[in-house]
């Protein structure tokens, strides 16, 4: 029976690199790993099941308290902490094969004391991603890959992870992405694609067009001399005989106001007002919008000549009766998906601004 050589590395102090010393597979001792999903389809047939954080649970030999984190005199004292990342393989003969790829998420010290144990809990990307919620523009006519793409970067997807993002994909005429995180995020992606995306065992973001999946070949078969004590799924927990779908309707508009501030706010002297415009259609629902107009500030009208238009005006008077301070503010716009914040500062005056937006939207 060929021999299996077992590779467990941690990067301990957290260089980025697996340096003497950060090689731990001579102390493994117990070794359980866990990815991927369970059913395609959710119990009930509601919807896709998608992928969870995948688990390694790594147990090692702590008898000298190298893992004990309170053992002052141990080689990783200071260095055991969660969020350093892990590598673990195995090598049979001549090759090797990845089986985690992820980050130490706990370190638990077991076992008696002439049986010292320490359980490392790590998790995958998948962990990663559902703690970040990345931010992106409205962008058109985007490739469901460029848009994964966009959702990794944002999250500061790391290079040691890499990813495999098939470019053979629909196009979205329309995609943003805010107030999910990036594990959220790219499962509403795939599946508006119906492909497939998994952490792989060496930690890549890999997705997979749809027609690339079901008709791809087989890795490999198994037949009945292959397995033993194999559990067949019932007939009621995999057939489906209602099959719903959602269909979300994309409609362009331009010129058309989507944001109006309803009450004249007050700013005191040398303070600034932050101000969120949450993007509504003539209905009140929410939208995205594609460009926004620049606020135009006020200007006075020259005798004889229609009024120049204007977004918002400042005066000490909320009846606009009082001085003119509207060359005494500044406007600073920061823009979001389906919002924009904007923050209006006084550095003279005391005075009464009326603030409006309009611009270009999308429902």
């Amino acid at each position: 029976m060929t021999a299996i050589t077992w590779t467990v590395d941690i990067d301990w102090d957290n260089d980025g690199a697996m340096e003497a010393g950060e090689h731990e597979g001579s102390l493994l001792q117990g070794l359980k790993v866990m990815r991927g999903r369970f059913n395609y389809v959710r119990p009930g047939g509601e919807g896709f099941e998608r992928q969870e954080p995948g688990t390694a649970t790594i147990t090692l030999n702590n008898a000298d308290g190298r893992f004990d984190p309170y053992n002052a005199s141990g080689p990783l004292y200071g260095y055991l902490k969660p969020g350093r990342r892990v590598e673990v393989k195995a090598t049979i003969g001549a090759s090797t094969y990845w089986l985690f790829h992820g980050w130490v998420d706990d370190i638990v010290p077991t076992g008696a004391v002439t049986d010292r144990k320490v359980r490392i809990v790590c998790k995958d990307g998948w962990r990663w991603l559902r703690d970040r919620k990345p931010v992106k523009q409205v962008q058109t006519n985007i490739l469901t890959s460029a848009a994964i793409g966009y959702i990794l970067d944002q999250a500061d997807w790391p290079a040691a992870m890499g990813r495999s993002l098939d470019t053979n994909c629909e196009r979205l005429p329309y995609w943003w992405t805010e107030n999910v995180d990036a594990h959220e995020g790219i499962h509403d992606l795939v599946e508006s694609e119906l492909g497939r995306v998994f952490v792989a065992a060496n930690g890549n973001l890999v997705f997979v067009n749809r027609q690339a999946d079901y008709n791809g070949s087989s890795a490999f078969s198994l037949t009945n001399v292959d397995l033993f004590d194999a559990s067949v799924p019932r007939p009621w927990e995999v057939l489906r005989n209602i099959i719903k779908t959602t269909s979300h309707a994309v409609r362009a508009l331009t010129g058309v106001e989507i944001w109006r501030l309803t009450d004249i706010p007050l700013i005191p002297l040398g303070s600034s007002l932050a101000l969120y415009a949450n993007f509504t259609s003539y209905d009140g629902l929410p939208l995205a919008a594609t460009a926004i107009t620049t606020p135009v500030a006020w200007t006075p009208p020259v005798k004889g000549t229609t009024p120049a238009a204007y977004d918002y005006r400042a005066n000490t008077a909320e009846d606009e009766s009082g001085t003119d301070c509207t060359p005494a503010i500044s406007l600073a716009v920061t823009r979001y998906p389906t919002r924009q914040a904007m923050f209006v500062g006084d550095a003279q005056l005391q005075h009464r601004i009326i603030v409006h937006l309009a611009g270009h939207q999308k429902s």
